[in-house]
């Protein structure tokens, strides 16, 4: 049975005795964890930001639980729709909402667009590389090789080193 160190133990007098209590730090990390119900449902919101070439914006946001599709807003129908009696009552105060915040979702999709562009438009040359390194213990050679597919380089790989 593992000790606990003299750190993790207190002593106490319980009803005129002398209780001696032990912590340990990762059982009562775990404690909680251990006595939740493990129920296996899960959700998630996905936001989406859809931009093409001719500056059209289109943004998606949708709340999922437990495989199924509660509500949707879709930027380009400028409208909440809900998939389920709950989604429906959700799908009211979202537009609620919307209505108060205009085009803002769209406009935050801009902007992101503004800030991803530079970036998506750098290229850089593909290059293959091939570099041995030392001998072995056994008099073989260790090699590394980096290697990118024949279809993005015009040249043959080189041999370095």
């Amino acid at each position: 049975m593992l000790q606990c160190p003299d750190q993790y133990i207190h002593k106490s007098k319980v009803r005129g005795t002398n209780a001696k209590m032990q912590y340990r730090p990762v059982l009562f990390l775990l404690l909680p964890a251990l006595s939740e119900t493990v129920h296996g449902h899960y959700g998630y919101v996905q936001m989406l930001c859809h931009a093409s070439i001719s500056q059209n914006f289109e943004f998606t946001f949708s709340v999922n639980y437990n495989k199924f599709e509660y509500l949707r807003y879709n930027s380009t129908e400028k409208k909440v729709v809900g998939y389920t009696e709950f989604g429906e009552k959700w799908a009211e105060d979202y537009n609620m909402i919307l209505l108060a915040k205009g085009d803002l979702p769209v406009q935050q999709c801009r902007q992101l667009r503004m800030l991803t562009d530079p970036f998506a438009a750098l290229t850089v040359k593909p290059e293959v590389i091939i570099c041995s390194v030392t001998e072995s213990e056994r008099g073989m050679r260790k090699l590394f090789w980096c290697a990118v597919p024949m279809i993005f380089t015009p040249n043959p790989p080189t041999r370095r080193g």
